[in-house]
């Protein structure tokens, strides 16, 4: 049994301590006040992890218990904007920042949802606020690089990469987006050497680094690093699907196409909508006959773009071979359409034109092809051909000399040369475009020196012909 004495020391000690608990307790209760005037969110944030719709109905509970909770406005506007609600999202952002103009994270958020909108002036203005507010806040110096990068002030964004970096020298995503900037900039060793350092960080984005620095190598001709490059991207991440199709294109270069054929299906097996793997397996395809196969890529790569010009021009050139001219053309109106100077796709098109006897659009073709590729003698031989047919025989010597004067291995161009010259009794003329073709054909062209020799004898004999442009 305690003594008298024992009992009061017992007495003050815990009247002590019960005293201690209480100043401890004011104290962190008067901290979390000042932390409050002062901006600082002291709550829990929602994890990042919690979907959208489970971090909208916490924040609903919350606002529901205090309107006047920052925090819960924000995580909800966070949410909103990660489901592209953004009109409902700013609108509690604007909250968040009406009860706390020093919330830092509410400004990165609406921030967030302008950038998405391409409102790229109202985003920077919330990143560089969100700045002002933490000077060490490496995210938002990123964010707003991206926005300055999006209106092509690259420098100013690089500035900003670079500041997010000196924050936080691991920060892998600010290495990433400055690599970007770099390779737009043309500076091609800053951007591997920033992929080289994520390689070495080993971070998230090691797969992307490795795929972002192979294309420049593949871009600078060096082929067996992009190779082994694309190799570990894909080896980091097998469903990335633009690994497999640049590694393809490798593999088909270097005619190793069973090999191409097993990326380009990869690809479409990763992302089936995947257009330019369809557009490159149809081009095998195509070198293997395989034609409907072909056909049914560009089809597909013509579904998942509907922008893409070459794979309309593709397959307008297999309608064109099927003899199905009136498909071909409306292909190649898409082509041109897209791509205004598509000086081939005008060829091609002025082709099936011919094809149908619709000699005017055939020149009309042929003459803008001359206008977008002057230094082509395809449009030049094919215009004098349509010439030819419509009877203006001057044009279409004129033309068949600018073919020949532009590829002067253009046999068909000779022959055709000399067949008008000779039907219009320019024997001298002919004469010698027959020796010219008998020279370039060798023995694979007809034999003409027996018909040369009719056309001298001819030549003895008749009147003086007209000018080759009478």
């Amino acid at each position: 049994m305690l003594s008298m004495v024992d009992q009061k020391t017992r007495l003050k000690l815990l009247f002590f301590i019960g005293l201690l608990i209480m100043v401890l307790a004011s104290v962190s209760l008067q901290s979390q006040v000042s932390l409050a005037a002062n901006g600082v969110i002291t709550s829990t944030p929602v994890p990042a992890t919690i979907n959208p719709p489970d971090a909208i109905a916490t924040a609903d509970q919350a606002i529901t218990r205090d309107p006047k909770d920052a925090q819960a406005y924000n995580d909800r506007g966070a949410a909103l904007v990660k489901q592209k609600r953004f009109d409902e999202a700013i609108a509690d952002l604007d909250k968040a920042i009406t009860i706390n103009p020093n919330y830092g994270e509410a400004y990165k958020n609406r921030g967030d949802a302008y950038y998405q909108q391409k409102l790229y002036d109202q985003a920077l203005a919330d990143y560089t606020q969100a700045t002002v507010i933490d000077p060490q806040d490496a995210k938002a110096f990123n964010k707003r690089g991206n926005a300055f990068r999006e209106q092509n002030r690259l420098d100013e964004a690089i500035t900003n990469y670079n500041q997010s970096i000196a924050i936080d020298p691991q920060f892998s995503g600010a290495y990433m987006n400055r690599s970007y900037t770099f390779y737009q900039q043309g500076a091609m060793s800053e951007a591997i050497a920033d992929y080289d350092t994520i390689i070495q960080i080993n971070s998230e984005y090691v797969a992307e680094a490795y795929y972002g620095r192979a294309n420049i190598y593949s871009e600078q001709g060096n082929i067996d690093a992009a190779f082994a490059d694309y190799t570990q991207a894909i080896a980091i991440n097998p469903q990335n699907a633009d690994a497999y199709n640049n590694r393809g294109n490798i593999y088909r270069d270097q005619g190793k196409l069973d090999e191409a054929m097993a990326d380009f299906n990869s690809a479409i097996a990763a992302d089936p909508q995947r257009y330019n793997a369809y557009y490159n397996r149809a081009l095998i395809f195509g070198t293997q006959g395989r034609v409907d196969e072909a056909f049914a890529d560009y089809t597909q790569a013509i579904l998942y773009n509907p922008q893409f010009a070459q794979a309309y021009y593709n397959r307008g050139n297999i309608y064109r071979h099927r003899e199905d001219f009136e498909n071909s053309i409306v292909d190649y109106n898409h082509a041109i359409a897209i791509n205004p100077q598509f000086s081939q796709a005008y060829v091609n098109r002025g082709l099936s034109y011919w094809h149908l006897l619709k000699m005017d659009e055939a020149i009309a073709d042929f003459t803008m092809a001359i206008a977008l590729n002057p230094w082509d003698d395809t449009p030049y031989y094919q215009r004098a051909l349509a010439y030819h047919d419509v009877g203006e025989a001057a044009l279409a010597i004129e033309d068949f000399k600018q073919a020949i004067a532009l590829n002067p291995q253009n046999v068909d161009a000779y022959w055709e040369l000399a067949q008008l010259y000779e039907n219009r009794d320019m024997f001298k003329e002919a004469i010698a475009a027959y020796r010219d073709y008998q020279k370039i054909a060798g023995d694979s062209g007809y034999d003409v020196s027996q018909h040369i020799q009719e056309l001298e004898d001819l030549l003895k004999t008749a009147t003086p012909s007209p000018t080759a442009t009478s």
